[in-house]
């Protein structure tokens, strides 16, 4: 996996001539659970995507591509900050999955980016969220 091609101006692609990037921040900015926008963090957030696509365009002829993916609530110790076990679970049933994401649904989505299946796809964010921000998810519904 190559973000840009070396110096040199060898483009560094593999033999099957695509080399791919995949960026990663998560997708809960959008809104808190008392339905408050968190304009500065949805803004920071916007802006990732801005660049993933602007560099997905300056790469393309290299052959380069340039996706993302946006986690929802994955289960890491991070998601202690937000309480105990029963404030985990009622953030589960506010999904459309039923629970919580695994670090490893993470790595599925960029391990899937940085393959060879994915080499016609560029510009594009993977959403791992379990159906979370969904527009008629309860999860985003005030």
């Amino acid at each position: 996996m190559a973000a840009a091609p070396p110096a040199s101006g060898d483009t560094g692609c593999s033999t099957h001539g695509n080399t791919r990037s995949a960026s990663f921040f998560p997708t809960n900015g959008q809104w808190n659970k008392q339905g408050h926008a968190l304009a500065h963090y949805a803004a920071s957030k916007a802006g990732v995507n801005g660049f993933i696509r602007a560099a997905a365009l300056e790469l393309a002829a290299d052959r380069i591509t340039v996706n993302g993916v946006e986690p929802g609530m994955i289960r890491t110790p991070a998601m202690d900050n937000l309480g105990d076990a029963d404030v985990n679970a009622a953030i589960a049933r506010g999904i459309p999955l039923g629970r919580l994401g695994e670090p490893g649904d993470i790595a599925a989505a960029m391990l899937f980016l940085a393959s060879d299946a994915a080499a016609y796809i560029t510009g594009q964010t993977i959403v791992v969220d379990g159906g979370a921000t969904l527009p008629e998810s309860s999860a985003v519904m005030p």
